[in-house]
């Protein structure tokens, strides 16, 4: 399939191409024209209309390509499948599983049990989680910008490709990002009131049974009021609500597996990819994992003792693999359209399929490289050394689970609104 799709997309590169210029020409001249328009306007009603037309486009493409479940997203389906029909997180021999965390195919199960169609209202999830990351990304850093900077601002995320094709695509990262996003925002907020804490816990905990670099995000984000001293009654109801929810799931994989498994047993196999002898920094699966009579977490343990060995035996290739997993995070800005559109890519001719991929990538590109030059020129200065301290312990989750297990833009997600609130920073002085 790889061969094909990425064939048909070289043999419609140079429409595709010409159509990527076209197109970026007049979205420079219209959001010129914009500007000046939606002065006219409320603020409140233009991020509405803004998000009915990114909804829309979203629908039209779910609708329009409507893939079968693709990659991981198979996983996730077929797990919470046989979760809804067994009760039991099983595997297809019908063995308890923890390789694959929990928290996704248990929300696929759950609409499934309340709708009979996980797929359609997995989707219809992913829109409403679009709609809630550009209006917690806008509130989150409201008094930072101004009017037009606002709107940009959510502009920029409700027409990112991440956001467009990620309907269709059953997959953790919208999810994922509301709850790390909804707990940046309470952290701004007044957090002498103790449901604020639980509220944290609860969306620290859901974010961790999606993705087990959740508990490093909670971890990260429980810091931040202890060094500004802010430490309340509902920071320690945070931490008291995580291990209250993680602790059931903890106790049943330590019964199954005989180990501390507190989410998953796919650790060692990520760990692995990334830094046994030959790996090159990013997604592959050029090596040898544990099997045999073993179960997950000691196949799992086991990997992570052979990545560490290999790593031991050529510290200086390992060294020099870090830079390679950044920058293979960052490379590429397409995993929607490609999750979207490469099951069914034959509905689409070859200009198009080259036009997603062109401008997708573009479309992160100029985000990335101007959010980065924001930086060197002194633009991503924020007024609440509180918000600072977040943003940079968000920052320093993502690149810590990048450098010490393997880079791929999946996993620089979450770093996507502060992206985009550097990207717009950069033209303060021109707005």
């Amino acid at each position: 399939m790889d061969r094909e799709f990425y064939g048909r997309i070289a043999d419609g590169m140079r429409i595709g191409l010409m159509l990527t210029i076209v197109v970026s020409g007049c979205i420079a001249i219209v959001s010129v024209r914009l500007r000046h328009l939606f002065a006219r306007y409320r603020e409140r009603n233009i991020i509405v209309v803004i998000l009915m037309i990114s909804v829309l486009l979203q629908i039209v493409l779910m609708l329009w390509l409507n893939p079968p479940p693709f990659s991981d997203s198979m996983y996730y389906v077929d797990h919470a499948r046989r979760l809804a029909q067994t009760g039991s997180y099983s595997g297809p021999d019908g063995e308890l599983t923890a390789f694959w965390p929990v928290g996704y195919p248990a929300l696929l199960a759950f609409l499934h049990t309340i709708s009979g169609d996980m797929l359609l209202t997995g989707r219809i999830v992913n829109i409403l989680s679009s709609v809630l990351i550009i209006l917690i990304t806008r509130s989150l850093f409201a008094n930072e910008l101004d009017r037009e900077e606002r709107l940009l601002l959510v502009a920029v995320l409700a027409f990112h490709p991440m956001i467009l094709f990620g309907a269709s695509p059953l997959m953790t990262e919208q999810v994922f990002l509301v709850g790390i996003l909804g707990v940046m925002l309470l952290l701004t907020r007044n957090m002498r009131r103790w449901w604020n804490g639980i509220l944290m816990g609860l969306l620290l905990a859901g974010a961790s049974f999606l993705r087990p670099a959740g508990l490093l995000f909670a971890v990260a984000l429980v810091f931040v009021p202890i060094a500004h001293r802010r430490f309340r009654t509902s920071t320690i109801l945070t931490v008291i609500v995580i291990v209250a929810a993680l602790a059931p799931w903890t106790i049943r994989n330590a019964r199954t597996f005989g180990h501390f498994v507190p989410i998953a047993t796919n650790g060692g196999f990520n760990f692995l990819m990334g830094n046994h002898r030959d790996a090159s920094g990013g997604l592959n699966f050029d090596f040898q994992y544990p099997n045999g009579e073993i179960n997950e977490a000691e196949a799992s343990r086991i990997a992570y003792a052979q990545a560490w060995e290999d790593i031991c035996s050529a510290p200086f290739d390992a060294l020099l693999r870090l830079p390679m997993k950044l920058a293979y995070s960052y490379r590429r800005g397409d995993a929607a359209i490609i999750w979207s559109i490469k099951p069914v890519h034959t509905k689409a001719p070859n200009w198009l399929l080259a036009f997603f991929f062109l401008s997708g990538n573009l479309f992160w590109y100029v985000i990335v490289g101007v959010s980065i030059l924001a930086l060197i020129v002194g633009r991503g200065g924020l007024q609440s050394r509180f918000l600072r301290t977040i943003l940079l312990s968000v920052a320093a989750a993502v690149f810590l689970i990048v450098f010490v297990y393997v880079g791929g833009e999946r996993y620089v997600f979450p770093l996507l609104p502060i992206h985009a609130f550097l990207f717009v920073r950069f033209f303060r002085r021109s707005s």
